[in-house]
């Protein structure tokens, strides 16, 4: 874990979720940036739209 910015949720909550999902054979994909619509890159219409997939 790295905590290259203690001011952001990433070391504290984001990257410990990330490996308990990889740990669990899940891949995690930054969408950070994702435009939303039918045709997005995960297919979800707003950023509270959920998506897991197993790899």
């Amino acid at each position: 874990m790295s905590y290259t910015n203690l001011h952001t949720e990433s070391p504290l909550i984001e990257e410990p979720s990330n490996g308990l999902f990889k740990s669990l054979g899940y891949q995690h994909l930054d969408c950070f940036y994702e435009k939303f619509s039918k045709n997005s890159t995960l297919s979800r219409e707003t950023s509270t739209d959920v998506v897991i997939l197993p790899i």
